[in-house]
């Protein structure tokens, strides 16, 4: 872990920050076009701002592998909740998981929240 508990923590601070503009605006388009609605309940303002006053080594244990340790109270939910199985999953943001990242970048090889999502039938292959 870079920086260890200090560097985890500031980075964390500067993703939830930027998170709304970033990244929730493409995912919202992405699943709006399949006429569903995001629900994100992990995302509700009080809740995070909660987690973040939680010591880090209660959220992670970076010592473990992929799909144990990372998101730790995250699995611990959802074992909590009856869903195991999907507690055990390694966890991929939705833009890497389904790709879409790479279908939305745009000549500067970024694309903002509010551009438009235009896919060619060639590019959903």
């Amino acid at each position: 872990m870079k920086n260890g508990w200090v560097g985890m923590s500031k980075e964390l601070d500067m993703d939830v920050s930027r998170l709304w503009n970033r990244n929730l605006d493409r995912d919202d388009r992405v699943i709006s076009s399949h006429g569903k609605e995001v629900r994100s309940p992990f995302l509700d303002e009080s809740f995070i701002a909660h987690i973040r006053q939680l010591p880090l080594w209660h959220i992670t244990n970076m010592n473990l592998p992929p799909g144990t340790g990372d998101k730790q109270i995250l699995r611990k939910a959802a074992q909590i909740l009856g869903i195991g199985q999907a507690a055990s999953f390694v966890k991929r943001a939705i833009q890497f998981g389904s790709n879409i990242a790479k279908v939305t970048k745009t000549s500067s090889g970024r694309a903002k929240g509010s551009d438009k999502l235009q896919i060619s039938m060639a590019e959903e292959d």
